[in-house]
């Protein structure tokens, strides 16, 4: 997690469109996906009927891709003041 300047935090409030009040908790400048691939090995397991909670976390795991984000970006997390709301997305922070 990278600490975001206050500037920082409400340009990124501003990008995501909440208030300037929100803090971020999270930030990172690289941003995990799955790739199409996992969906069907998840409708087999599916399929096949009988599967665990760690068959699915294999397959998830096997299917995470992790890139880089460019410099500059961040994939950011924030929450409100009273942390009812939570809202995530990438932002330029140059």
């Amino acid at each position: 997690m990278t600490k975001l300047s206050p500037s920082q935090n409400q340009s990124a409030a501003k990008q995501l469109g909440v208030a300037e009040t929100y803090t971020a908790f999270t930030a990172t400048a690289t941003l995990d996906f799955l790739d199409d691939a996992y969906r069907q090995d998840l409708f087999q397991l599916q399929d096949d009927g009988d599967f665990s909670a760690d068959d699915v976390i294999h397959i998830v795991e096997m299917h995470t891709k992790t890139v880089a984000l460019p410099a500059g970006f961040m994939y950011v997390g924030m929450e409100s003041e009273n942390r009812k709301h939570q809202i995530f997305g990438v932002v330029d922070l140059n």
